[in-house]
């Protein structure tokens, strides 16, 4: 199955012209700062911009030094810095990049290591490891060519970045791969495949074992991208450190990939796939109907991010022939240590199951208009799941205060169930959920909107509007509804039927609002903010409440808020 690309992605040269028709009219410099807003969001999907990098951030052009976007490390001590060049004509605007890269490494870092301090990598005492790189709108293939022939000065600097592996450099042709694989993150489902292992395969009862090269992996990936993960239950997870160890989830095997790829093989516990339907080719290959990794997305990512011919690592990997792939998947991840709560509603609620129940319903993000508007709907899309997870998560559960704690104890699979008895991919229900998400997000922007024209900064109200605070605004959302409905969800229920009932009146009562009285949904919703802002202790600092406000909101009395609410509903109505 070929996957299909709008046209702007069908070839380098109809991307380059998809870029010129709208860099129509624009200056130079107008380019620049368009070609660089593209580079910001394409960046997360780079080598280096996957490792767990921050949004890179625009500098000022007046005192840029040569470096357009800087990123820090989520966690770690690293720092990314981008040059972006919509067209970098020669060897000498190449060479002038990276002299600037040295004048600014020089300035701003010690060379008390030599040119770089962190070779390899590794850090300098209290000095980060900065890595670069330089994104260009045209092919630079033959300019580097030249550039690596030339003598000029900067080149024992750029052969140093290269050694240690801290440059990377993406032009036309990698822009144009990196953008399709945002669309088959976006778009792309379960794939049709031919894998080829580097030894005869073993099969017995349609399970097939071998070993795959990270040669392979890496092939795959740059075909069907994040669709090789349909029905896995977790993204990859980026090198972070563990809140109850202290040690990096993905640190031991990044390190192996470094430094000891030969024992690769021996210490990783392997990929297992899943197929509808799997045949075989010859004795080393076969084909893979609908197939998608149910375990091993973080060693495949981390094969396809940090090896390369010189470090060639190889992986034994289990394919499943079968219809029934939640069962493969939850086998297979109870051996880990992916969280119960995960487990317990992963078969109901994923991105990729999300992205599919809303194509049906007009809400898939399709990309086919523009490059420069792709990857702002993809981390829109992103946004929309988070707080649609929330919404789920609080709905089928004991108590909304479970958007918080997420102890998966307290979640209610039975009823989740029910609801998808009659309609096995939760299209109905995503449907439904989808709605109060989208009115609720629209009353969060109409308020911040009333909150700017008023230059009001009250500062709880400013950390719920951030992106990464799905878990609040899932929470307002509840409240509301629940006021409008008429139904409290904290209220426990141990009849499943009772509780399936319950829930499915809570939909369309909310629903029902929703779609006849807008309005009122958005004024309840700020009427659930103001609930809780009440319960934040007044005597508090700012910089306390930012300590206090996730446990007082998680340990507040739901039923509590849904009175402090009515009383906010009857003073609006006197």
């Amino acid at each position: 199955m070929t996957p299909k690309f709008p046209s702007y992605l069908n070839s380098y040269s109809d991307l380059r012209d998809h870029f010129e028709e709208n860099f129509s009219g624009l200056s130079p410099r107008e380019k620049g700062i368009k070609f660089a807003k593209v580079v910001q969001e394409l960046i997360p999907y780079t080598n280096f911009g996957s490792r767990g990098f921050e949004q890179a951030e625009l500098q000022k052009e007046s005192h840029d030094e040569g470096v357009d976007l800087i990123a820090e490390h989520a966690v770690s001590n690293q720092i990314l810095c981008i040059q972006s060049k919509y067209t970098l004509s020669d060897k000498n605007g190449f060479d002038s990049i990276i002299s600037n890269f040295q004048g600014f490494h020089k300035k701003h870092f010690t060379d008390s290591a030599g040119p770089l301090f962190a070779h390899g990598g590794v850090s300098v005492g209290d000095e980060p490891t900065v890595y670069y790189q330089i994104v260009a709108g045209n092919n630079l293939e033959n300019i580097i060519k030249k550039y690596e022939g030339s003598s000029f000065s900067s080149i024992q600097f750029y052969h140093q970045l290269r050694d240690t592996k801290q440059l990377e450099i993406i032009d036309g042709h990698k822009i144009l791969e990196l953008l399709k694989t945002a669309y088959r993150k976006a778009n792309i489902l379960p794939s049709d495949f031919e894998l080829t292992f580097e030894t005869d395969f073993i099969e017995k009862d349609n399970v097939y074992i071998g070993v795959l090269s990270g040669k392979e992996l890496r092939r795959l990936y740059g075909i069907y991208g994040d669709s090789l993960f349909y029905e896995n239950i977790r993204n990859f997870l980026t090198s972070r450190t563990r809140p109850d160890s202290g040690t990096a989830i993905n640190e031991e095997i990044i390190k192996t990939v470094r430094k000891e790829p030969d024992q690769f093989l021996s210490r990783n516990n392997g990929i297992v796939f899943k197929a509808k339907e799997v045949s075989a080719v010859n004795n080393k290959t076969i084909r893979l109907q609908e197939s998608s990794v149910v375990n091993g997305c973080q060693t495949t990512m981390c094969i396809v991010s940090y090896t390369e011919d010189e470090n060639e690592v190889y992986v034994t990997a289990k394919v499943v022939g079968t219809n029934q792939a939640w069962d493969v998947a939850r086998a297979a991840n109870l051996q880990n240590d992916v969280s119960r709560f995960e487990l317990e509603i992963a078969q109901f609620l994923r991105p990729q199951v999300v992205n599919k129940a809303a194509s049906h319903e007009g809400y898939r993000v399709l990309g086919n208009e523009s490059a420069f508007t792709l990857l702002d709907n993809i981390y829109q899309y992103e946004l929309m799941y988070e707080d649609l997870r929330g919404l789920f998560v609080g709905i089928f559960s004991n108590s909304p205060n479970n958007i918080f704690d997420t102890n998966y104890l307290d979640l209610l699979p039975e009823v989740i169930s029910k609801f998808y008895e009659e309609d096995p991919e939760g299209n109905t229900l995503l449907t439904k959920l989808f709605q109060i998400q989208q009115i609720a997000n629209k009353s969060m922007q109409i308020l911040q909107s009333k909150m700017s024209e008023k230059n009001l900064t009250i500062s709880a109200f400013q950390r719920f509007f951030k992106d990464n605070k799905a878990a609040y605004r899932a929470f307002f959302t509840l409240l509301a509804s629940c006021s409008l409905s008429g139904v409290d969800l904290s209220q426990k229920e141990s009849d499943t039927e009772k509780r399936y009932k319950q829930v499915n009146e809570f939909l369309e009562k909310t629903l029902q609002i929703i779609q006849n009285e807008p309005e009122k949904f958005q004024r309840y919703y700020r009427f659930a903010m103001s609930a809780v802002t009440t319960i934040i202790p007044p005597d508090k600092d700012t910089d306390s409440v930012k300590q206090l406000i996730w446990q007082v909101i998680r340990k507040a009395n739901f039923g509590l808020l849904l009175d402090r609410m009515q009383f906010e509903a009857l003073n609006h109505e006197v």
